[in-house]
This record gives structure tokens, sequence and C-alpha cells, in this order.
């Protein structure tokens, strides 16, 4: 599902971050540039809430969906760093923003404390929205759920983390016509959304949202809540369908940057 709209996401992200201020000219994801041009090490805002509640997705319901959505990468969780079919010559892409599919009309939560910077319609019909620091250097990192609808934020509202901004979006429905010429997908009443940790340039780089990026207190609630959702789902798909003695770190399938 997910390496199909790589290429026009990526061009989507650069645009946005263009607008946000890039952050290109100085130093890592936790760094902003001085007016000399010298990296200033900032502190970005931290995850503190992870955009749905994963407690009430019902997993059972969401999975009998679950032979329709063959596309290289776990479902109804893809994590960061998930193995994306790419070209014909088996080149694998990976998914660089952790994906969550539930029922349209369930609500996505912001994921920090902080200052909306960016509402926008995007290619497939629905929306992304970003957000910063309270306060915070625009050129730093962002934080984005992308694919949602009916967003209920504008660009300068300030946010608390868990709170409802939107709707998981009906993306699968575009993305079964753009890509199948059919339908299919548009009958399952499963929407999506996307967490996303990034900094800008010409292509922006995404990281792994689960663990540096995330608020210390919070760590322990976040990972038990994937770690509840991924047993439930693994009770139906089968013990180790996330195959995580493999990750790198207990929410990270990888934990280096990744473009796109």
């Amino acid at each position: 599902m997910i390496s199909a709209r790589f290429a026009l996401s990526a061009l989507l992200t650069a645009s946005l971050l263009a607008a946000c201020g890039d952050g290109s000219s100085g130093g890592g994801p936790n760094e902003s540039p001085t007016n000399s041009g010298g990296p200033v090490v900032t502190t970005p805002a931290l995850l503190e809430s992870l955009p749905l509640d994963l407690a009430s997705i019902d997993y059972a319901a969401v999975l009998a969906f679950a032979d329709q959505y063959t596309s290289g990468i776990s479902f109804p969780i893809a994590d960061y760093g998930d193995g994306v079919e790419g070209s014909s010559a088996g080149e694998k892409k990976l998914n660089p923003q952790p994906t969550f599919w539930a029922p349209i009309g369930t609500p996505v939560l912001a994921p920090i404390t902080g200052v909306v910077v960016n509402v926008q319609e995007i290619y497939s019909g629905d929306f992304t929205i970003m957000y910063a620091a309270m306060g915070g250097d625009t050129q730093g990192p962002v934080w984005e759920t992308e694919h949602v609808l009916n967003p209920t934020v504008k660009v300068g509202d300030s946010v608390t983390a868990g709170q409802p901004v939107a709707e998981v979006s009906d993306y699968e429905c575009f993305y079964s016509k753009e890509k199948f010429g059919n339908d299919a997908l548009c009958n399952t009443g499963l929407g999506l959304v996307e967490l996303g940790y990034l900094v800008g340039g010409t292509v922006p780089t995404h990281y792994c949202p689960f663990g540096e990026y995330t608020s210390p207190a919070a760590l322990p609630t976040i990972t038990a809540q994937l770690d509840a959702a991924r047993a439930l789902i693994e009770s139906i798909r089968g013990k180790n369908y996330f195959k995580q003695d493999a990750w790198a770190t207990p929410n990270c399938i990888v934990i280096d940057g990744i473009e796109g």
C-alpha cells in the first residue's frame, strides 16, 4: 500500500516543510540554524500520545479484511522501517511513518503538546496536520499526522497531546482506485493515519518516533499500548507475526533515518 505513494508523499512533505522552514542549514534532527548559520541544539516537542486510542479498536473486526491488505507490510499496524515491496528487481523500501488502520470515523489524536504549524489538503484528497513545540523554531523537527479527514484545528492553534484533532482517512479508497482501478478497498469501512517525526530538506528525513523522541514520562504508557495491540493482533494473525526479536529496539524495526 505504501510504496506507491512514497514519491508523492515525499514531494508533498518537502513543500510543506519549506513553508514552515526546512532546517536544512543546521545539523541533525535536534538542531536548528542560528542567524550566523551555525547549529544550535533545540529541544523538540517530544511524543506524548499515539495518534489513535489503540485500546478502542476492535482488531478482530479490522482483521476480517486482512486478505485484502497484502502489500508486503504488516497490517493493521505497519511500524517504522517495515519493509515495503519496491521495484520489480525486488528492492525493499522502508516505511518512514508508522501506519495505523482503524474504522472510518476513529478520532485522530494530537501526538504532542504544542502548536499546529500546517493543515493542508494533500494529493489523496485528505489532509495532513503538522505540529511543533510551542514557541519553538519552525526550522526544527516537526510532527505529522498524515492522511486524516475532518480536521478540527487550524494553523496557530495550541494543542494538547491526546486531544482529538481529526478522523482517520479513507485513503485506501483513493489508493484502490488509483492503483487497481476498482473500489474494492472503498467497502471495508477502514481508514488509516500515519505518524511522522521528520526534519526537512529537499527530501525530508523521518526518524522512528518511539524512543529518544518520546517523552520519558509517556514512553512506558505508549510502549504498553503498542505491546497490547500487537499481542492482540498476533493472537489472531499468529505468534511472532511482527518478528520483534529482529528489531533494532522494542518499538523500532530500524533506528536510522529514512528519506522520503
